[in-house]
């Protein structure tokens, strides 16, 4: 509903505290939850995987962060990157590819 009615909240700061980012938040153990969170940022809002955590907390940062050690949710958002922002793999900290990968346990997949 979030996307339907308000997408450019997938694009939002965390410290307004949206729907959406409560609903990641409250939802730590399913990552079903997050990677829709991420599909519908690529969806809605592209240009979201070639910004910093500099910018804000968008959504895609909150999937992350609440998912912590989930392969699945870092490798979609690793994928993503490469599909709209391929440029963003050279750039610096806290790009979504950056967070993804950092958030890994060691010896993930």
């Amino acid at each position: 509903l979030t996307a339907e009615h308000h997408p450019a909240a997938f694009a939002h700061a965390m410290v307004n505290m949206l729907p959406l980012h409560l609903a990641l938040e409250h939802q730590t153990t399913h990552e079903a939850v997050a990677l829709r969170v991420v599909e519908l940022t690529a969806q809605h809002h592209p240009a979201a995987f070639a910004r910093s955590r500099g910018d804000g907390w968008l959504a895609i940062h909150a999937a992350l962060f609440y998912q912590a050690g989930q392969p699945a949710v870092a490798l979609r958002v690793v994928e993503l990157t490469a599909e709209h922002h391929p440029a963003a793999f050279g750039h610096g900290w806290h790009l979504p590819v950056h967070v993804a990968l950092r958030y890994l346990p060691a010896g993930a997949p």
